[in-house]
């Protein structure tokens, strides 16, 4: 359902506050998904600053005193704890094409194969 408030009003900015929160709540869900679902450890070193900015932006929204945390209309907490999210993402994007393993290649003590020494010479 669409709720309109005169722009100014002290409605309007209550809407507005539990909107925003639920939108960076969304961001948080899915910067969650993201980190517990990788062990590159660039990808969450990533995701965990992020959830640090968001989790700010969202105190910061709390903190004005205009979120209604009752208010499921203008948060719609189902639709923001959906696992869809993170499946609709492209394929280079997707969080296990960030957990492929990284294959290391071990020293060796010799030349590379299928070359030859200088003492062959």
């Amino acid at each position: 359902m669409q709720r309109a408030a005169p722009t100014g009003s002290a409605e309007f900015d209550q809407v507005f506050a539990n909107r925003l929160r639920a939108a960076r709540g969304g961001v948080f869900t899915f910067l969650a998904q993201i980190l517990s679902s990788t062990r590159n450890t660039e990808i969450r070193a990533f995701a965990e600053r992020r959830m640090e900015v968001v989790l700010d932006h969202i105190q910061v929204i709390e903190a004005t005193g205009m979120v209604d945390f009752d208010d499921t209309e203008a948060i719609p907490l189902p639709a923001l704890a959906a696992p869809a999210a993170v499946k609709n993402l492209p394929a280079q994007v997707q969080p296990q094409a960030l957990v492929k393993p990284v294959v290391q290649q071990q020293p060796t003590t010799g030349p590379p194969a299928g070359t030859r020494s200088a003492s062959s010479w």
